[in-house]
């Protein structure tokens, strides 16, 4: 049985029992219970030569670092939003962002959400709004706020080729707060969610003058 499909495991459950293993000197990283996710496989692993000749040091990887291009010109560095995709707004971050644009632009945010838990995507938005800004937040700017159904990872972002032609006419930024911040997880939902996703928005402004804001976080932690 599936740790997290038939056992209906999450990541705190599988703290708690790595925890307990670890007090028995069995020492499984976190990540193992995603990548053998029965108790079979598991063990498995842990009884296997990979594991038990396993004295490795773990990789990181060094962050790139960047420093402003030279031919950057002071026009390029101030424009005015117009039309702005924004993705992730649903998550913590993309949310405030919306905020801002709102409160300190006069631009149209467009907001592609996808339909979940049986709600359509101006429902999760809007309550989402309403659980950071209150009730009177979304009939305030509703004029500007235009909810895109759609999937990121999806080819045309899962809109029809007239209506992504459409948009990819009408938006000249994009800011993409769109990601999965858990630190553990199948390989397959990270690829998807933060890797396919980027790779697509990509070629939504190639060959335009649309602007990229790529922002990625390794967590968020709320207000604090």
């Amino acid at each position: 049985d599936d740790f997290f499909i038939d056992g209906t495991a999450d990541s705190l459950n599988i703290l708690s029992i790595s925890s307990k293993l670890f007090s028995q000197n069995v020492n499984v990283d976190t990540q193992y219970f995603y990548k053998y996710p029965s108790i079979r496989q598991l063990c498995e692993f842990l009884s296997s030569k990979e594991y038990l000749n396993n004295t490795t040091k773990k990789e990181f990887v060094e962050p790139i670092k960047n420093t402003i291009p030279e031919n950057l010109t002071e026009s390029m560095l101030n424009f005015t939003y117009k039309n702005v995709l924004l993705t992730g707004v649903t998550g913590f971050f993309g949310a405030h962002i919306l905020y801002q644009l709102l409160q300190n632009t006069e631009c149209k945010v467009y907001c592609l959400v996808r339909e979940k838990y049986n709600k359509t995507s101006l429902d999760r938005l809007i309550r989402k709004l309403n659980y950071y800004f209150g009730n009177d937040f979304y009939p305030k700017y509703q004029d500007r706020i235009i909810v895109i159904t759609g999937e990121l990872s999806y080819d045309n972002f899962g809109l029809s080729a007239n209506d992504y032609d459409k948009l990819q006419k009408t938006i000249d930024c994009i800011i993409n707060t769109a990601a999965i911040t858990k630190h553990y997880g199948s390989s397959n939902v990270f690829y998807k969610e933060n890797i396919k996703t980027v790779q697509n928005l990509i070629a939504f402004c190639k060959n335009t003058n649309i602007v990229l804001n790529q922002i990625s976080t390794t967590t968020v932690s709320g207000n604090f």
